[in-house]
């Protein structure tokens, strides 16, 4: 089978869906704005890495040699917009500060100046690099002038640090990916009670599957070395490659704009004065002997703060509030948003997003135990302030270690026993 024909048509798909969907995010006006330019400059750059693949599986760069890896440097801006857009997506702030762009332009520099020594060679010498015939390299080798070998050897050692280097980026950068996105699922779940739209969690699960295919890539690429012969498996990376950033695209697209709750003046007033204003950094998992050391909230005052809270949970339902937050709560009980979160967060072992749906599960309990209650699973948990079966089932489990489906059936058997 020609895989090389593959490559063209998996290479032809992707540059024409990164270039669409490129356009589309920059013209699209919902969502969050002030991210979607930097997810579309991370797609149109790696457009650029099918264009380079296509023309290079279409013979294009042996009739025009000295194009060949002019396109490379670009590719060294893909991981670091990537992290761009998701520190943006998840930002405070409501602009974007244009001097985080200036590293970029450094990267591209600096892979140039590397390539220099591949981009002197001459038209014939590339030719061989290219086509990876290693026959007329050795006799380059034999016969060439002490010079041009030079010439050769700095080119190919450039390239192999480029090579090498991209991996290594990229394997740096979505670390850091990762690093973000866990921080941030960290500090949503302090102040939100519905995380669904707003947890990126498809990035983590990209971020996932990208790191385990170029990991059986590697394997490949090894045996092929060992065995002396093409894996012939290079498809399979471009085709996974088109499929993360259709996902990637569509997503991108649909991804709502994270609006952090305000917090209002009057609210950092009530109760005992707070230590410090709330911000993303004080609802981050620190340990909380350490988060809390400065705070003049003793343990009687956490007691009075629950007691109330959950006597006001209780009585008004607060739960079934799908879009409850944490400075909402903090004004209908009366204190400061900080002493809330510690208060929950040292009395109960909880975050917010945990202890609200904690509610909800008690509250969703008490419905299905009821024998009288005709409503469905999916009902309860809409009427308990859940946006999804799937959240409530996950939620449900977490905190009941069973499931709604089976709850509901042992509160048949059992009040069918009395």
């Amino acid at each position: 089978m020609d895989f090389s024909n593959i490559e063209l048509i998996l290479h032809s798909i992707g540059m024409v869906q990164c270039f669409f969907f490129m356009l589309v995010l920059w013209v699209t006006p919902s969502g969050p704005r002030k991210a979607r330019p930097l997810l579309g400059a991370f797609i149109f750059f790696y457009g650029l890495t099918f264009v380079d693949g296509f023309i290079h599986h279409s013979s294009g760069y042996l009739t025009a040699p000295h194009f060949s890896r002019i396109l490379q440097p670009f590719y060294f801006l893909i991981p670091p917009l990537a992290l761009l857009y998701v520190r943006q997506a998840v930002s405070t702030q409501d602009g974007f500060n244009r001097r985080q762009l200036r590293p970029l332009f450094w990267w591209v520099i600096g892979v140039t100046i590397l390539l220099l020594p591949f981009y002197g060679l001459d038209e014939r010498v590339k030719l061989l690099l290219i086509t990876e015939d290693m026959d007329g390299i050795s006799l380059l080798f034999e016969q060439g002038n002490p010079a041009d070998l030079i010439q050769i050897v700095l080119a190919i050692a450039s390239l192999f640090i480029v090579l090498v280097g991209f991996d290594i980026q990229g394997l740096i950068f979505l670390w850091m990916l990762w690093k973000t996105i866990k921080k941030h699922n960290q500090n949503i779940r302090d102040i939100f009670s519905n995380i669904e739209d707003i947890d990126l969690r498809w990035i983590r699960d990209l971020i996932l599957l990208l790191v385990v295919v170029w990991l059986v890539m590697v394997i490949f690429d090894v045996l092929a070395i060992v065995t002396d012969a093409p894996s012939g498996f290079d498809w399979i990376s471009t085709a996974v490659e088109v499929i993360a950033i259709f996902v990637i695209s569509l997503k991108g697209l649909g991804q709502s704009a994270i609006s952090y709750p305000s917090i209002e003046k009057d609210q950092e007033c009530l109760g005992p004065k707070p230590t410090a204003p709330m911000t993303e950094k004080t609802v981050a998992n620190e340990p909380q002997v350490e988060k809390y050391i400065k705070s003049a909230l003793g343990e009687s005052e956490i007691k009075r703060i629950l007691d109330k809270l959950l006597t006001i949970m209780n009585t008004e339902e607060l739960y079934q509030d799908n879009m409850l937050t944490l400075p909402v709560l903090a004004k209908k009980i009366g204190v400061s948003v900080n002493y809330l979160s510690q208060a929950i967060n040292q009395g109960l072992g909880l975050n917010f997003y945990d202890f609200v749906n904690q509610q909800r599960i008690k509250a969703a309990q008490k419905m299905l135990n009821d024998e009288q209650n005709t409503d469905t699973i999916l009902a309860i948990a809409m009427q308990v302030g859940f946006n999804s079966k799937s959240t409530f089932n996950a939620a449900f489990k977490k905190f009941t270690s069973t499931t709604p489906a089976s709850h509901k059936k042992q509160a048949v058997l059992g009040n069918a026993q009395k």
